[in-house]
């Protein structure tokens, strides 16, 4: 188990495995915000500077409390990203506005978005003992049918984008989401594993990734890193966040390394659209929709039907 230093700064306590001066900080702003329980080796601060501008900054390099890589691999994945959030720049995508090294660190700054994490399981432990207070992830299963598609439709624009540009998006999940319940608008907050396709699973069933997200192939050696693992994400993403599993469920997840497919009757869309799910999920990539835009078509289409049955 990593040693814990408990560090502070502007009365925002945060942890480390090592003790590191980040005085530097002070010359971007005032630290509001830490985020310091991610496991690739990041800490992230919100920044607010003199004319009250947040901004949201990322740091490799720091010896954090649940990295899963060395210091050096997580450099060269913060480094490699800023291509990435180039590329992939998008209206939902958080938008980068700088990067640069600070002596051995890495730095990425972006803009700040004001909203919550869909899956903050840095806060698990405090909902379970303040069952009054609602999580966001709750709070988003609790919007309308409307706001769950328009969010739907948008996260596929994305990927499509991140699918054209020939990118697969590795370790994409609902804590990479930043929802603003005030607005019903979101941004993707990290895309910092994604890979370039065609590539293949180089290293088995360790292969980056939320295990209530990933498709057989990030669990198999050598299996191919393509656009229908982007269709996978999708479809997955779905039904994490207009469904709910049974524990039953979570435990095959967990234990067998395999989605399991919520039931019908624990999804909150209409069954036509719960279908187009299953296929987008299928085990057998041949039989899921192959791109992102064949699965968004489809989608698109079948709101559209349904649009019409029920104004008839």
């Amino acid at each position: 188990m990593n040693k814990i230093i408990n560090q502070k700064i502007n009365n925002i306590n945060f942890q480390l495995a090592e003790s590191a001066d980040l005085s530097f900080l002070s010359s971007l702003g005032e630290v509001f915000a830490v985020f310091d329980q991610n496991d690739s080796g990041n800490i992230s601060f919100g920044v607010k500077n003199k004319l009250n501008k947040k901004f949201f900054i990322k740091i490799a390099g720091l010896q954090t409390c649940n990295m899963k890589v060395d210091k050096t691999n997580a450099i060269q994945i913060l480094n490699e990203s800023v291509e990435k959030y180039h590329q992939l720049a998008d209206p939902q995508l958080i938008s980068l506005i700088d990067a640069f090294y600070q002596n051995e660190l890495f730095i990425t700054i972006f803009e700040w978005f004001d909203g919550e994490c869909l899956f903050d399981h840095w806060n698990f432990d405090f909902y379970a003992k303040n069952p009054e207070i609602i999580s966001p992830n709750e709070k988003f299963r609790q919007l309308s049918v409307e706001q769950k598609v328009i969010f739907s439709n948008k996260i596929l624009s994305f990927l499509e984008k991140v699918d054209n540009k020939n990118y697969a998006a590795i370790d994409f999940y609902d804590s990479s989401i930043i929802y603003n319940f005030k607005t019903n608008d979101f941004k993707v907050c990290d895309i910092d594993l994604f890979q370039k396709m065609s590539t293949y699973n180089k290293v088995g069933k360790d292969f980056w990734g939320s295990q209530r997200m990933k498709s057989p192939e990030e669990y198999l050696l050598n299996e191919p890193i393509d656009s229908r693992i982007n269709v996978f994400k999708a479809g997955a993403l779905f039904m994490n966040l207009f469904g709910r599993f049974t524990n039953e469920q979570y435990v095959k997840i967990y234990d067998y390394n395999e989605l399991v497919p919520v039931h019908f009757e624990n999804f909150s869309l209409p069954y036509e659209l719960y279908l187009l799910l299953l296929k987008s999920v299928h085990k057998n990539p041949q039989y899921r929709y192959q791109t992102i835009s064949e699965f968004k078509r489809a989608w698109i289409k079948e709101q559209k039907l349904l649009t019409n049955i029920s104004n008839k």
